[in-house]
């Protein structure tokens, strides 16, 4: 299903660039990582479920990784030998599409429009879906039917929720795991950075000061934040950026990657970068208030 969907998507947007980890990773590269960064620089992802999958466990990490760096409307289970009614758990959060006309050309223009300076008008989109869906409409019902009768056979309600309980703690433990060694990696990397000088640091981080004059707090109102970004203050703004990989704090000053961080100002704010949106405060601090004639 993923394959006949990756194969098929670039005739309907040329400009997306499909990837899939059952064939687009390195034989011999470490899986887990490879599949880490791509999910990080994903500006979309479908979830393909069939009755066979949906309960993987892989299929759940995938779906919080996506979700963590990518805008949820940006994440779409796509259903074969599903209703809606048949998912469960954490994917229920997503907007689910099936695997029918309707819905594929719902995803489609979903995945047009994600791709803000690239995307295709709904005409194009149309015509061209119109053009290719026989394609893929034909690949999806070539797959095995005993896969999509899956469904007939249903588990019991208590083997679900065992499973269910099973992924969760697996979850946890792997988030456990990944959390320790990202807090040793970042010890090492704060050490490390100390004993360069800034010069050499500043060419690959944005220095952000928590003491600067006058106190971002002020600069960044909340009508700014509410005005320019997704965030309704410069606090969530600086907590949601401190979980961007290689971050990290010395003293009173806290460091970005660049590329990082302007690719967050991109995606969340209507900057392209931290100097653009400090200017931009600053300007809004720095009007006069009219007062009475």
């Amino acid at each position: 299903m993923a394959a006949a969907l990756s194969k098929w998507l670039p005739f309907v947007i040329q400009s997306v660039d499909p990837w899939m980890s059952d064939s687009d990773i390195d034989i011999g590269s470490r899986w887990g990582p490879g599949l880490d960064r791509v999910l990080e620089e994903a500006h979309f992802g479908i979830l393909c479920l069939t009755p066979e999958n949906m309960s993987s466990i892989w299929i759940h990490y995938e779906a919080g990784a996506l979700s963590k760096f990518v805008d949820k409307s940006r994440v779409c289970p796509y259903l074969l030998g599903l209703q809606p009614t048949d998912i469960e758990g954490p994917l229920v959060n997503f907007q689910l599409a099936m695997a029918n006309k309707e819905d594929t050309l719902k995803l489609v223009k979903t995945i047009n429009r994600a791709i803000s300076d690239r995307q295709l008008s709904d005409v194009q989109i149309s015509g061209s879906f119109e053009m290719f869906w026989p394609n893929l409409e034909a690949d999806l019902a070539a797959i095995p039917q005993e896969i999509q009768d899956a469904t007939a056979s249903r588990r019991s309600q208590q083997d679900i929720s065992e499973e269910i309980l099973k992924i969760v703690r697996e979850q946890a433990r792997v988030s456990s795991e990944l959390m320790t060694r990202l807090a040793y990696i970042d010890d090492i990397s704060m050490k490390a950075a100390s004993l360069k000088n800034l010069t050499t640091r500043d060419k690959q981080k944005i220095r952000i000061s928590t003491n600067a004059f006058p106190n971002f707090d002020d600069i960044f109102s909340d009508n700014f934040m509410k005005m320019y970004t997704r965030y309704s203050s410069f606090k969530d703004f600086m907590q949601n950026a401190k979980n961007l990989p290689g971050t990290f704090e010395d003293g009173n000053v806290i460091y970005f990657d660049e590329q990082l961080f302007s690719a967050f100002l991109k995606r969340y704010t209507n900057f392209r970068s931290w100097d653009d949106m400090y200017k931009a405060a600053l300007n809004e601090y720095e009007k006069p208030i009219d007062g009475p004639n």
